[in-house]
């Protein structure tokens, strides 16, 4: 059996870990943007205000105890939100928009 120096394999491990990092990330991205162009929970989220509220700049006032419900595909397919481009699977790109 050959000998073999420790530090020899030190490059080739960090190297491979830095490779895995960068998978994990590709693969988060890849979910993520799956997950908004089609949500596991189509109906949505449901939350209650706790205390009166104002929306829309003035248009809508929302009493306290009130039950909202947010839908999760009109969100996520959003022009408005996510740029004309909002039905396009383009993981990296989102990623570079909601790092800003």
């Amino acid at each position: 059996m050959p000998s073999c120096d420790e530090n020899s394999y030190i490059p080739t491990l960090i190297s491979t870990l830095i490779l895995i990092a960068a998978s994990a990330a590709t693969l988060h991205d890849a979910v993520q943007e799956s997950m908004r162009l089609k949500p596991a929970v189509a109906s949505g989220t449901m939350r209650v205000t706790l205390r009166d509220m104002v929306l829309g700049a003035g248009k809508y006032t929302v009493p306290a105890g009130t039950a909202l419900w947010t839908p999760n595909y009109p969100i996520h397919n959003s022009k408005y939100n996510w740029g004309e481009d909002a039905q396009d699977y383009r993981p990296v790109s989102r990623l570079a928009r909601t790092a800003l």
